[in-house]
């Protein structure tokens, strides 16, 4: 196990866009790649105050020979990397929740620096037949995909400052921080033909909006926003057309990133799930983690985070711990 500083040293593999050196640069100044004879696996390291450092994982472990991974190498080369960090804890504090699209085939072991939860995401299936596709969502979406093209929604591509503003501005209304506008030029700086920005508008109004990065086997739905009182359908038809731009442009498969397990009854969650699950081929399960290197430092990075957030009205989101608690509450234990 090592960790490569440079792509340029990396062993030949067909990685991901988000496993990119262009992707990991948006993120960060400090990025590398775990490496072993086996597997890749691309994180960033979110440096705060110059003190803290924060390690994030932006895709699982892939096979550097294209390979399907099996178990037991997956979950030695998860471990590997966790004990390749605590031995050389002044690279990182302590490894964060992976981004969203991250879904863990193996978890690592569980030992007391290390919360594992399951994770999953919903993937739609472009490599259908283009009058076929919209006959595999809930029936629900597509009556009102129908209703918001006889009611005149149009979907097109979105400036950066539109996407912005509408983000931010549901995310507000969440009580939760949104991305700056200097991040989306970012992307859009450093991964020109890899990321798209979409809107929904009606009478010229923008209803929706929506960031997909892609590449030639996956299309991510990473951000998205919707005004307060948007038509019924425009958001839907917003992914619709999307999935369709990306079929278009040959790309495989649709993830819309990110799904929670284990849910509690009534939370917004439960409601961007159903959105998304409507939309969807099949639900990949697996495990997310968080592993703490430096308890002092985690503990004093988390708590200035809260005491920030509460002074700028934001809401401080830990999925893992909120997920262990309902899990204790439910009464349902890990399934490893």
């Amino acid at each position: 196990m090592k960790i490569i500083w440079k792509e340029q040293d990396l062993p030949k593999a067909n990685l991901s866009v988000l496993a990119r050196e262009a992707y990991l640069r948006v993120k960060s100044n400090k990025f590398g790649w775990f490496c072993d004879d086996t597997y890749i696996m691309p994180f960033f390291i979110d440096e705060q105050l110059h003190f803290f450092r924060r390690l994030v994982i932006t895709q699982s472990p892939a096979r550097i020979d294209g390979k399907e991974a099996d178990e037991t190498t997956y979950r030695e080369f998860i471990n590997n990397s966790i004990d390749y960090l605590s031995a050389h804890s002044s690279i990182a504090d302590f490894i964060e929740k992976p981004q969203s699209n991250v879904v863990l085939l193996t978890p690592p072991n569980l030992l007391n620096s290390v919360k594992v939860i399951p994770w999953g995401t919903y993937v739609v299936d472009l490599t259908i037949d283009e009058e076929k596709l919209l006959g595999t969502f809930h029936t629900k979406h597509r009556n009102v995909i129908r209703k918001a093209v006889k009611d005149g929604v149009v979907v097109s591509k979105a400036t950066i400052q539109e996407v912005h503003d509408l983000i931010a501005d549901t995310l507000a209304r969440q009580n939760v921080h949104s991305p700056s506008i200097s991040y989306y030029e970012k992307l859009q700086n450093n991964i020109p033909s890899n990321v798209a920005f979409y809107k929904a508008e009606l009478n010229g109004i923008v209803e929706g909006v929506a960031v997909i990065i892609y590449d030639k086997d996956c299309g991510y739905y990473m951000y998205g926003g919707s005004s307060e009182h948007h038509h019924v359908g425009s958001v839907n038809y917003l992914q619709y057309e999307i999935m369709l731009d990306l079929k278009h442009q040959g790309v495989k498969t649709y993830d819309l990133v990110g799904a929670r397990i284990v849910l509690e009854e009534g939370s917004k969650y439960e409601g961007i799930q159903r959105f998304k699950s409507r939309f969807a081929s099949s639900l990949v399960e697996g495990y997310s983690f968080k592993c703490v290197i430096n308890k002092f430092k985690y503990w004093l990075f988390v708590n200035l985070v809260k005491l920030y957030g509460k002074l700028r009205g934001f809401h401080y989101i830990d999925s893992v711990n909120d997920t262990i608690k309902l899990m204790k509450e439910k009464g349902i234990e890990l399934k490893i």
